[in-house]
């Protein structure tokens, strides 16, 4: 029933392990000197984690911006391709607090 958003978590994850452990090993030997000096592993585990919570943040903010974008475009080629007054697309607060209500709401049902 939700296959494709298994699929897509799935594929995040994967993207997400494989992005650390290209992390981890590209930076192999900024790891052997943080422990040399000391730091344990939870230390560096922590490190690398902060620093794709960053990126994961960067990246998320930056997929915001361009999906602004997109709907303002696509939106105008609507209006004046089509003739179109009312906007098929929009993007804001309000349709991410629906999406997450309804996905809220279907978590309840569940349970």
């Amino acid at each position: 029933m939700h296959k494709p958003a298994t699929v897509l978590g799935l594929f995040a994850g994967l993207l997400f392990y494989n992005y650390i452990r290209y992390i981890i090993d590209d930076k192999r030997k900024q790891i052997g000197v943080l422990r040399s000096l000391g730091a344990s592993k939870t230390d560096v585990t922590t490190i690398f984690l902060i620093e794709s919570l960053i990126i994961s943040i960067i990246i998320v903010i930056l997929a915001c911006i361009g999906s602004l974008i997109l709907t303002v475009i696509l939106n105008k080629v609507f209006i004046n391709v089509f003739g179109m007054i009312l906007t098929l697309l929009n993007f804001g607060i309000f349709p991410i607090l629906i999406v997450l209500g309804n996905k809220n709401q279907h978590l309840r049902q569940n349970t």
